[in-house]
């Protein structure tokens, strides 16, 4: 998936579809619970809210159907002590509530954290680590988006550098560069301007508008417009997750 993302900056749900059938029986089988029940309701639970996460079909009514007795279902182990579950399934609501409420982060994205959320609700039992730090109880799922999420800053270094060369030093400098609108890749740069009275004005950039924008500034004869470079998170993502499952937690 990071390979992809990296490569084409879309992620087929194949990817999330495969972690999810392999993984959400794996991660029950490792939880080891002595009553086959709990993990049955773990499984079915989280097999539901896959269900979901996947299905574009599944809306309104339609979804609440299924999002309903699966969060039942996760929520049972906890009257038998069993919290992993109940934790997995508030994580993956809330990488839901994200991804719903706009610009939080974009499709593929989200169903990365919320197939984590499912197929990992503990760190694995890896031999032979942590090598470095021990392990955080924080659930894997948020330690990997954390790290993640310092990675993707550093993406700012390179676009400070290009507009300090240029001679721009604004707000924006950290995370918009200036291109000319024949270069601009709808996939790898969303602008951040559209026409508007004869000018410019200033818009939130999407992969959702960033094709229909382009189309306005050919239109609007527009030679150079303000872009922001898409990120491709999954990859930080990925190599959050090898790294802190080798090392244990990067800070104390």
């Amino acid at each position: 998936a990071a390979a992809r993302d990296l490569g084409a900056r879309h992620v087929s749900d194949r990817h999330w579809t495969v972690l999810c059938v392999i993984g959400v029986p794996a991660a029950a089988v490792e939880a080891g619970a002595s009553d086959w029940m709990l993990p049955l309701c773990t499984v079915a639970g989280s097999y539901l809210l896959a269900w979901y996460m996947l299905s574009p079909r599944l809306t309104g009514m339609h979804a609440a159907a299924v999002l309903a007795p699966g969060i039942a279902l996760m929520a049972t182990p906890a009257a038998f002590g069993e919290t992993g579950p109940v934790t997995s399934c508030a994580l993956f609501l809330l990488f839901a509530l994200m991804y719903r409420l706009g610009p939080a982060m974009g499709g593929a994205d989200a169903k990365c954290l919320m197939t984590l959320a499912l197929v990992l609700p503990s760190w694995p039992d890896v031999p032979g680590t942590p090598v470095l730090w021990d392990r955080t109880l924080v659930p894997p799922v948020l330690s990997v988006t954390m790290l993640a999420l310092v990675m993707a800053l550093a993406s700012a270094v390179p676009i400070a550098l290009r507009n300090i060369a240029d001679g721009r030093h604004d707000r924006g400098m950290l995370t918009t560069l200036e291109m000319e609108v024949r270069n601009v890749d709808p996939d790898r740069h969303w602008p951040v301007q559209r026409p508007f009275d004869g000018g410019l004005t200033d818009c939130r950039g999407s992969p959702d508008t960033a094709r229909g924008i382009l189309s306005e500034l050919s239109e609007a004869g527009v030679d150079r417009v303000r872009v922001t470079p898409s990120v491709p998170f999954i990859v930080p993502m990925a190599a959050s997750l090898v790294l802190l499952t080798l090392l244990g937690r990067p800070f104390a």
